[in-house]
């Protein structure tokens, strides 16, 4: 793959931290070379064109490591194993202090690279290489050093983080169960408080039940006390106004003494008639016995008949005394009126 650059890339091998955007823990990685637009990250796993990357990288002579995000251009096979994925990140945005650093750094490994082509060789024999090919070495096994030592701080204070970013969530999830359980305890004893309720309104709906059918029967029973009320009511406004048509008849008829007299005497002949009715064969009067009587077997207290010791007599008045005479209960004033 050709790409055009603008700016130069320089090779720079060093351990990283990368992390997708969608993923919260770090994954290790390297660095194969670098610039000021983006590097060369090798990774675990392909990574989609798109994608955003956070990456953090030592940098040479410093303790603080550089963070920054990059989109993905390109992801491909490495050549150094199939273990490794190469994957082009293009800077997202760096802050004013990141960009510094790494055109800083870039700017000193390119004058270093163009001081090393320029300096004249030192070595005057081969005593003298050997040994500057023993210092390099060395310097290059503590420069390894120095990486691997920054790179295992590094691993070791992501690994603290997340640590402690872990108990965070554990301690935060504790007390969110706890919480969880007091809540629930406050909700079922709520929930039997409520079911308790729930059984008294039962009882209490039932004994309502109960009460409105004792009611529905009250009120049957003074509907229908109410309705025989009614009837002996309506049986007794019958009742008076046959009593007060019967007064008024009464009234009427008796409203003069000739009337009152004529119904005594009217009274008279029935209860006399009712009593020719009832007498047996034996007392009745025949045309030789009772001759010029009117009708009467006894007259005066004397029996027409003959005397008859021992046996009952009534006083019957004649007619015409009956009706000159003034009735017992009338008052001495009106035996004058008409």
């Amino acid at each position: 793959m050709q790409e055009r650059r603008t700016t130069i890339r320089i090779p720079y091998r060093t351990r990283a931290q990368y992390c997708p955007a969608d993923e919260p823990m770090p994954r290790d990685g390297r660095v194969a070379d670098l610039s000021d637009r983006g590097l060369r990250l090798l990774t675990r796993e392909p990574h989609q064109r798109g994608e955003t990357v956070a990456v953090s990288l030592a940098l040479p002579d410093e303790d603080e490591l550089l963070t920054a995000s990059g989109t993905v251009r390109w992801c491909a096979e490495a050549a150094e194993g199939r273990r490794w994925y190469a994957t082009g990140l293009e800077w997202s945005a760096l802050d004013e202090t990141s960009r510094y650093r790494l055109h800083t750094f870039l700017q000193q490994r390119i004058a270093q690279r163009r001081d090393t082509a320029d300096r004249p060789e030192p070595w005057g024999d081969d005593r003298m290489r050997w040994w500057w090919v023993g210092l390099v070495a060395l310097g290059a096994a503590l420069i390894v050093l120095v990486a691997f030592v920054l790179s295992v701080l590094h691993t070791n204070r992501v690994l603290d983080g997340a640590v402690s970013h872990r108990n965070a969530v554990i301690t935060r999830l504790e007390r969110q169960g706890a919480q969880l359980v007091s809540t629930l305890e406050v909700t079922q004893t709520r929930l039997h408080g409520t079911l308790q309720e729930l059984e008294q309104l039962e009882r209490h709906a039932q004994q309502l039940a109960d009460e409105a059918g004792r009611l529905s029967e009250d009120v049957q029973q003074v509907q229908a006390a109410y309705a025989q009320a009614r009837a002996d009511r309506e049986r007794l406004i019958d009742e008076v106004i046959s009593l007060e048509r019967h007064r008024l008849e009464l009234g009427r008829r008796l409203s003069s003494i000739p009337d009152l007299r004529l119904a005594i005497r009217d009274a008279v002949e029935a209860r006399a008639q009712e009593d020719r009715l009832r007498m047996p064969p034996a007392w009745l009067p025949t045309p030789d016995t009772v001759w010029g009587n009117r009708g009467f077997v006894l007259k005066d207290g004397v029996s027409t008949l003959g005397p008859e010791p021992g046996g009952p007599w009534i006083k019957v008045h004649e007619p015409e005394a009956l009706s000159a005479a003034p009735a017992a209960d009338e008052p001495a004033s009106s035996s004058s009126s008409p």
